[in-house]
């Protein structure tokens, strides 16, 4: 444990300004580990979600670039203050927004109904995630990823070659582009929270029924498609889906063709009951 920095933020104290980012979240993903661990053992020490909590609400909300990003020059920077930190190519480290995803996968498994967590995956995923690497190929670049994601104005991305960059960041830059849908849904005993949008199949064992969700990325619109596992009993369950942040001109549900009823607020969850094989759930939230 990393002592002073753990107990303030147990205590809800702001301790990571000026801090080096990507050597401190993976510690607060490591606190996760060890509430998950406390808690399998029959003994939970809320201590350690606390920190992890705590951490998120005000790396996201004190911290954080638009694009979901963080630092500058690697470290953190003074809270509240994005605009004036903004520093030509040096801002928004790229493995420090992959351990923010990971952190925010983990928090979001314990609080699923929270569309904030997965308000923020999204962003960063879209906004820097699928911007930190380029299709193009080179004799010694193939597909090469960022170690900084610029912001600053007129500013462009570099990308490590093949054989010219071995930082954390091009390690971790490979993960990311196999791995998008990680943290696509949640799921409890018997509600399934669609999280993000983007083309996916789940294969949940326990209820019988794979989904798969169809959609042109980037689009307004998208389809899930629920059927039976082969060999198994389907059974029905609950659907909810997240209703972005950004979704402010509406969110319109059809259940096999049928408009549903629903109030859909921005950065919450709507619910659908009774789901079961054969449904097909069309979501449409135009930007």
């Amino acid at each position: 444990d990393n002592t002073k920095f753990f107990n303030n933020l147990a205590k809800n104290v702001d301790d990571i300004q000026k801090r080096h980012a990507n050597q401190h979240i993976p510690q607060i993903i490591g606190a996760m580990e060890m509430y998950e661990a406390t808690v399998k053992k029959g003994t939970p020490e809320v201590y350690y979600f606390d920190i992890a909590q705590n951490f998120w609400k005000m790396v996201v909300s004190r911290y954080a670039y638009s694009i979901g990003g963080v630092g500058t020059g690697e470290k953190f920077t003074d809270p509240y203050q994005q605009a004036n930190s903004i520093a030509g190519t040096t801002n928004c480290e790229t493995c420090a927004a992959y351990n923010l995803l990971k952190l925010t996968k983990m928090l979001n498994n314990y609080d699923p109904d929270n569309a904030e967590y997965m308000d923020y995956y999204e962003r960063t995923l879209y906004n820097q995630i699928l911007a930190s690497q380029t299709p193009n190929v080179t004799s010694d670049m193939h597909n090469g990823t960022t170690y900084m994601l610029p912001i600053g104005p007129g500013s462009t991305r570099s990308y490590g070659g093949d054989y010219d960059s071995f930082s954390c960041c091009h390690g971790t830059g490979m993960e990311n582009h196999v791995k998008y849908q990680e943290a696509a849904y949640a799921k409890t005993e018997d509600t399934l929270y669609v999280g993000l949008y983007l083309p996916t199949t789940l294969t949940w064992e326990e209820k019988g029924v794979k989904v798969v969700q169809e959609t042109n990325f980037p689009s307004d619109s998208t389809k899930l498609t629920v059927s039976a596992l082969e060999g198994k009993t389907a059974q029905e369950f609950t659907m909810k889906l997240r209703v972005p942040y950004w979704a402010t001109k509406g969110f319109d549900v059809k259940v096999n063709g049928t408009a549903q009823n629903i109030k859909a607020e921005t950065s919450s969850y709507v619910t659908l009951e009774g789901i079961k094989a054969g449904d097909v759930i069309e979501i449409t939230m135009p930007w």
